[in-house]
Formats: structure tokens, sequence, C-alpha cells
């Protein structure tokens, strides 16, 4: 590999030799991995079983292929248009038929529309069962990976089915259902609150006192479950080629978020008295899934950072009627259904065309640039350390261009010379010196350096995936250094 040496022309300039930089790290190397075990030994077995858990969630992600990833969202995106397009917002008639066609997508309606509240607790309870039983599998899961036995392999599957497919694309109709046990409202002419579906049950009272409490606890365990394996949604693998892999977790995270507020508050918020506060939580929210599809461009794919950026601003565009809707009253209800419908296809474009602006913006080799002596310029001040792997993804998008890989690193270095205290930015600099420079040892390197850093739940999950990869990588290489003895 070759080997240059770089400075910053930011403000406060940053020169260093990339083969000084590999140089410092076998004087310290030994005493960073004894400080880093220690650090990643915190945890405990515990927080071992837990990340091992993650990982087989994790994996179905990876493992899925293009058009069942593409469906997921695009269920997520019909799932929020339903929400968006409910007919007690005061919509043209017109969308009662296509809500009715559409709440195949939040699958509490038609579980419930029809029903009784006798089926309703029944569904409740095999729902509940189910989540307990997943969860109960995630447990055995994780004990087994942090054993290194795994006895049997239908748990695995079953795991990465209920969370990596189910859960993750019906989270917020699960939600939805769950929270319709304490969706109370005051009758007229009655003293105690009863359930807005079913007006005839009392909130607070037994038997429905227990549904009730099930249902909160139930779907704490469900925000937390989920919160979880959003957290760990990323690939840290520079190269990857999967559609949906990125970086960081940043945008699932708040993605997770903001869904899982909509589906509680859209439910309790209910009463037509709530209806400003209902929109605008919508334009908010759907202003920021756009905001953060554009700002962090999520996905390693641009053509899957596009797709989600021009389905968000449907939705935003969507959000942003019915805020008109509510403001103005029902004298508009047939001009703004209209105006979502003629809308919708011309909002995706300006929302694919926005994103697509920005990716040709950040493209190109303008950020690094080599003087008259050949040092490598970094031309750009970082904002925080996100925008420094956000913008090292432009500079080496050939990784096939010698040229385009020393760049890269140039501006990783660089960003490490102004976050010298960012795990995440170490996390970075390491998997691109395993992944594209094959440097084994110097990611080694920095994983420690990372580890001693206090880094979040995400990273120290990525350090543990890596280190339980180097351990099987060194036990293949013994296998391998026994054989040839042999």
């Amino acid at each position: 590999m070759r080997q240059a040496s770089f400075r910053s022309n930011a403000d406060d300039t940053v020169s260093v030799k990339l083969s000084e930089l590999k140089s410092m790290t076998s004087s310290d190397e030994h005493e960073s991995r004894g400080g880093a075990r220690r650090l990643l030994d915190l945890g405990g077995s515990f927080e071992d079983g837990v990340f091992g858990a993650l990982f087989t969630i994790t994996k179905e992600r990876g493992t899925s292929s293009k058009r069942m990833t593409i469906l997921g969202i695009i269920v997520d995106f019909a799932q929020l248009l339903v929400f968006i397009m409910r007919p007690s917002f005061g919509w043209s008639p017109v969308v009662a038929s296509f809500w009715t066609f559409t709440a195949v997508f939040d699958f509490d309606n038609p579980l419930i529309g029809i029903q009784t509240y006798t089926v309703y607790v029944a569904f409740f309870a095999l729902l509940c069962l189910a989540l307990l039983f997943s969860l109960a599998t995630c447990v055995f899961v994780g004990y087994n990976f942090k054993n290194n036995s795994f006895p049997f392999l239908w748990p695995i599957k079953f795991v990465r089915f209920v969370f990596g497919v189910f859960l993750s694309t019906f989270f917020i109709s699960f939600i939805n259902f769950l929270v319709i046990a304490i969706d109370c409202d005051i009758p007229p002419g009655a003293s105690k609150p009863a359930l807005q579906l079913f007006p005839d049950v009392p909130c607070w009272d037994f038997p429905h006192l227990i549904v009730a409490v099930s249902s909160i606890f139930f779907a704490i365990v469900a925000i937390v479950l989920g919160f979880l394996v959003a957290l760990v949604q990323f690939d840290p693998d520079p190269n990857s080629k999967a559609i949906l892999s990125g970086p960081q977790s940043r945008v699932e995270v708040h993605s997770f978020i903001i869904k899982t507020a909509i589906a509680v508050v859209i439910d309790l918020l209910s009463n037509p008295q709530y209806r400003y506060h209902t929109a605008a939580l919508l334009a908010v929210s759907t202003w920021i899934f756009f905001y953060d599809v554009w700002r962090y461009l999520p996905s390693y794919s641009h053509a899957m950072n596009k797709l989600r950026g021009g389905l968000f601003a449907v939705l935003f565009f969507a959000s942003a009627v019915l805020a008109v809707l509510t403001l103005v009253g029902p004298s508009v209800a047939g001009g703004a259904t209209i105006a979502v419908v003629a809308g919708a296809v011309p909002a995706f474009f300006a929302g694919y065309l926005l994103v697509s602006i920005r990716v040709r913006r950040l493209n190109g080799d303008s950020w690094v640039k080599r003087d008259a002596q050949g040092d490598l310029i970094v031309n750009s001040t970082f904002r925080s350390p996100e925008e420094v792997e956000l913008l090292t993804r432009f500079v080496r998008d050939d990784a096939r261009n010698d040229e385009a890989v020393v760049k890269g690193e140039a501006m990783l270095s660089c960003g490490l010379g102004e976050y010298p205290d960012s795990a995440f930015l170490h996390i970075v600099m390491a998997n691109y010196q395993m992944c594209v420079q094959e440097n084994h040892s110097l990611a080694q390197y920095y994983f420690d350096k990372a580890a001693q850093l206090s880094p979040g739940l995400a990273e120290r999950f990525c350090i543990f995936v890596r280190e339980r990869e180097r351990k099987h990588r060194s036990q293949s290489e013994m296998v391998a250094r026994g054989g040839r003895g042999s």
C-alpha cells in the first residue's frame, strides 16, 4: 500500500504521516490491548449473551434478498401512510374505501374491526404468549451463543424470523394493537372511563385491569426489544453490498423512536379535540424521516437512499396536506384528498431528486488532493465524526483505485486528529483497515483504542462482533498450521 503524508486545511492544521501513524501502533499496542480487554470484560457474560442474540437477529438483515428488503420498505411506508390517511382525520369519504383496503397493513384493524371484546382478548393473549415465547427463545439463543454451543438450529431460525422480519415490519401494528387496551375515554353520560373501541368495558375495573396492565408491560418489552434491534442495525464493512447496510444506526434508531411515538400517541390522542396535536406530530415526524435520509445517507447504496428519500417525501407531503386540512376544516376535505392523490408522484420525485443532488455534491475527488510536494490535502472541516465517515465513503467510492483507498485513509486519519475521543470514528478506521486495507493488526489496534473511549452500546456490539471474528480467524489459522505440520 502506498503511504503518504497529509494535512488538513481546517483552522487547526493537522499534519501526519500515515507511515508514522502505523509505527505509533506498535509502541503502545500491548498496553492498549490490555486496557481494551479489561473494558470489554466489564459487561460480563450477560452482555455477551445479549450481543449474541442480537448478532443472530441482525444476520437476517444481511441475508435477505433485495426483493424482500424492498418489500419490507414498502410495507413500512404503507403502514405510515395508513396512519396519515385515517378517515377520522376528516379526509374525503372516498378515502374510507382506500383505507379499508390498505388497513391490511395495520393488522389490528382486520383483527378487531368487526369482532367483540372477547375476541380481542383472545387475540391479545395469543400475541402476548407469542412475544413471551420469542423472548424466551432469545434468552436461549443468547445463552448458547455465550457458551458457543448450539444443540438446535430451529431457535436461531425462529428468532431471525420473528425479530428480523415480522416484528421489524409490523412493529407499529403490534404496538397499536396493544395500546387499544388502554385507549380510554369517558362516554357521554358515564362517570367512568371506558375503552373507546368497546364502550361497555370499563378501563380500570376487573377483569380488564389485568389486560390493561399486561398491555403496558408487553408494550414496554416489545419497545425495548425493538430498540435494541434498531440500535445494532448497521454493517461496519465499508465494502458491504447489502442494499440496506450502513455504517451506523442513527437513522434507524430515530425512525424507531418516532414510529413508536406515532403508534402510541395517535391511538391515545384519537379524540377529535387533539387533532391539531396529531397533525403536528405527523408533519414533524415525516419531515425528520426525510431529513435524516437526506442528511446522513444511511445506506452504502445510493439507490436505496434515493428510494427512501422519495418515499419519505410522499409521507411528508401527505402530512403537510393533513395539517392544512386540520387547520381549515372539512370544507377543503375534497381538495385536500385530490391534492394528496395528484401530488404523491411529484412528491416522490422531488424527494428522490433532493437526495440525488446531495449525493452528487458530495461525490468527486475534491475533498482530498495532492499538492506540489505530493502531500494529501484534506479540504474539509468536519462538523461531527459521522461526517468524517460520510465523506470518506465518497472519497474512496471506487475501492479498486489504490489512490482512492489512500485518500480515504487520509480522510479518516485527519478526522481522528479532530475527534481523538470518538469511539465511533476509531471503529470506522478499524473496519477500514480490516476490510479495505486488509491490515488486521492495525485494525485490532483501533478496535482496542475504541474500547478505551467509553463506547456506547452500538460501538460495544461492533467490537464484540469483530472480536469473535478475530478469535475465529485465529482458531482457523491454528487448525491450518496444524494440518500443514502433520
